[in-house]
């Protein structure tokens, strides 16, 4: 088993230095963030550890190169937006940088990408459901031809409201889906996540507060924005 963390809790530090925190703190893998370079509208998200936006093959591999210098994997590639979203301001761009995450894993040979399934809270599941399809089929089939994997994690908050992913409770219509040859081994659903108030399951929370503090004593000043 491979210890690792989402790469947006290091959002105020570079790659290089975000795997060479990993590597001093004795994690093996970072799942790193690929949100579009821009200011962020909720905590956590925003934050771009790798830029897919018209990655080359010649940056992939310095990304690797990193990686190796500090002995530290990729866990895989995170983009957790609303591809779903009512606005299509939203959720077509959204849905588009999507195909760049998972381009980008292929050039980085990384097999994984982890993502929100999405949700238009105004729709019932049933009417999102078409929707899902749509943008989701194509997706698949992307990481299918790359060989590679899409992982919507289910994430509930300590409150239990659910975040934008439809995907916890259209458990009939996602066994459909998987079911097709297209989707199976492609496409998962994650057990749910309970969120801490690190965005993070609690008992790791404590262990990554801890290495926060950690920077604190070196000098790293870390923020948190409400």
């Amino acid at each position: 088993m491979q210890l690792g963390f989402v790469s947006a809790i290091l959002g105020e530090l570079p790659l290089e230095e975000v795997l060479a925190f990993a590597a001093r703190e004795g994690f093996s893998c970072v799942e790193l963030m690929c949100w579009p370079v821009g200011r962020a509208e909720r905590k956590y998200a925003g934050v771009t550890h790798v830029d897919v936006a018209g990655l080359t093959q010649a940056r992939a591999d310095d990304i690797r190169a990193a990686c190796a210098r500090h002995g530290v994997s990729i866990s895989g590639l995170g983009y957790y937006p609303n591809v779903l979203a009512p606005d299509p301001a939203v959720a077509e761009p959204a849905a588009a940088h999507m195909r760049e995450v998972i381009e980008a894993a292929a050039l980085l040979g990384v097999g994984t990408v982890n993502g929100f399934a999405g949700r238009d809270r105004t729709r019932t599941v049933d009417d999102n459901w078409p929707r899902f399809l749509e943008r989701w089929k194509p997706r698949v089939r992307l990481a299918e031809k790359h060989r590679g994997a899409l992982m919507l994690p289910q994430a509930v908050s300590d409150i239990g409201r659910v975040f934008d992913d439809p995907g916890c409770c259209q458990r009939k219509r996602e066994a459909e889906f998987l079911a097709e040859p297209s989707a199976r081994g492609r496409l998962h659903r994650l057990p749910p996540m309970r969120m801490g108030a690190a965005g993070v399951r609690p008992q790791p929370a404590a262990m990554i507060l801890r290495r926060r503090a950690a920077l604190d004593q070196q000098g790293v000043a870390i923020k948190d924005e409400d």
